[in-house]
């Protein structure tokens, strides 16, 4: 209802509320008499008129429709190469259900299947190879060794090469060799660091000629007084490879025209209880001396120690050696003399002090300038009992010694039987002069080459 007929509505249902008394809540509340008086008789006052207004108008508003802009024409697009067509997406604006791929028959003539050709690895490999390694080897081997293509890889990043691993179990019946595979040891100087090797006559490259037909050889280093190279086998397996090796060199030796060499060091069966060495009948019918290796020898010490990375270790083979060897005290001499010389230039003609020149030779000017030659027999057994009685009780700062008794009392029994066999061969000149004109001040020194040791090239 309106608002007058809402005023009608309170004056009929609250007759003590008129226009002039407000709101009843907010107005006193009168005391009622003590006594009751006869109610008023209610005057009723006629009914308002009620006044009829007529309807709103109705605003009808139209709005006016919106302008249509005119865009210019599209421009014609020129259509994408053949190799983009594919890739641009449809415009976002058109909707079209995807293009299924296209089917193609399934034989059809028109379509060629391209295979990989099957290699054949193992026919690349040397008639010789085959002979000598195990079947489960051959095909991983001629991988390394060769490309697909039968050539010889020219580039070798490392010398070790491991087998694969062994096929994980399948219902089909493995093949026993896949699992006792071994290793592969190359050895190839000029592909790995293009080391050139030069004849020391005309200075003139020498040149490879692919890889060397034989397989798991030992690795014999015969050098000749000029310190070339003449022989580098390897194998990994002794029997009857090594006869062979040793047969051939002899026939070298003997084509040549070249005597037998004079001494042959080794790391084992240097000597016999027979009074032969093994290694001279497989160099029959040379008679020369067998010679141990005094690098090995020294290594068999290390089962009497009770670790390698004790911080004496070092130590103990330094002493030991100066057990074994002694200096020539002629070049000594001259090399403290180049070097004092060489010292007195650099400081303004101030002559060094005895240590200040010994502590400026390094170990490597004493090995390229100056000569060593064993002790004796006896000599070197007495100086290598001072040694273990001096340092049999030594420790780390934890406690920990370096030799361990029970193990080196039984070590020391075995390398004093080879004691004669690392003694240099009386009348053998073990160095050779590579060149002269090294020049330390004002002294000219001569460079030398030992031939001693099994690794001396």
């Amino acid at each position: 209802m309106g608002a007058v007929g809402l005023l009608h509505h309170i004056e009929e249902g609250h007759p003590g509320l008129s226009r002039e008394s407000g709101n009843p809540s907010l107005q006193p509340q009168p005391t009622p008499p003590q006594q009751q008086r006869p109610p008023r008789p209610t005057q009723q006052r006629p009914p308002l008129p009620q006044l009829k207004l007529p309807p709103p108008p109705q605003l009808q508003l139209q709005r006016p429709p919106p302008p249509q802009l005119q865009l210019p024409p599209p421009q014609q697009q020129l259509p994408p190469p053949p190799s983009q067509q594919q890739q641009q997406p449809p415009p976002s604006h058109q909707q079209h259900p995807p293009t299924p791929p296209p089917s193609f028959p399934a034989t059809s003539p028109d379509v060629v299947n391209l295979r990989p050709p099957v290699v054949n690895w193992v026919s690349f490999l040397p008639k010789q190879f085959l002979r000598v390694i195990n079947p489960a080897d051959q095909e991983w081997i001629a991988q390394c060794l060769y490309k697909a293509t039968g050539c010889l890889r020219q580039e070798a990043s490392k010398n070790w090469f491991l087998p694969p691993d062994p096929p994980k179990l399948t219902n089909v019946r493995p093949d026993p060799m896949a699992y006792f595979r071994q290793r592969m040891f190359l050895w190839a100087p000029m592909r790995m660091w293009s080391i050139p090797i030069k004849c020391v006559q005309c200075n003139s490259k020498m040149h490879h000629s692919g890889i060397y037909p034989k397989a798991r050889e030992v690795i014999d280093l015969d050098s000749s007084e000029c310190g070339q190279l003449l022989n580098c086998v390897l194998t990994t397996v002794e029997g009857a490879g090594l006869d062979e090796l040793c047969r051939g060199i002899v026939k070298r030796y003997k084509k040549a025209g070249e005597p037998e060499p004079e001494v042959i060091y080794v790391d084992r069966d240097c000597c016999s209880g027979r009074g032969t060495s093994p290694v001279l009948s497989w160099l029959r019918p040379w008679k020369t001396t067998v010679r141990l290796d005094i690098f090995h020898f020294m290594r068999r010490f290390t089962r009497g120690l009770t670790t390698e990375h004790h911080p004496i270790y070092g130590t103990f083979c330094s002493k030991l050696s100066n057990c074994i060897f002694e200096w020539d005290q002629d070049d000594i001499c001259r090399l403290k003399e180049a070097k004092k010389s060489k010292l007195q230039k650099q400081h303004a003609g101030h002559a060094p002090t005895e240590a200040q020149v010994l502590a400026n030779i390094s170990s490597s000017e004493l090995a390229r300038h100056c000569k060593r030659r064993t002790l004796g027999v006896e000599e070197t057994r007495r100086l290598i009992d001072g040694l273990l009685e001096s340092m049999w009780e030594l420790t780390d700062t934890t406690g920990l010694r370096l030799i361990n008794p029970e193990s080196m009392t039984k070590v020391w029994e075995t390398p004093q039987k080879h004691l004669t066999c690392i003694q240099d061969p009386p009348g053998v000149e073990l160095y050779t002069k590579v060149r002269s004109g090294s020049k330390k001040g004002d002294k000219v020194l001569d460079v030398l080459r030992c031939g001693r040791g099994s690794s001396s090239v």
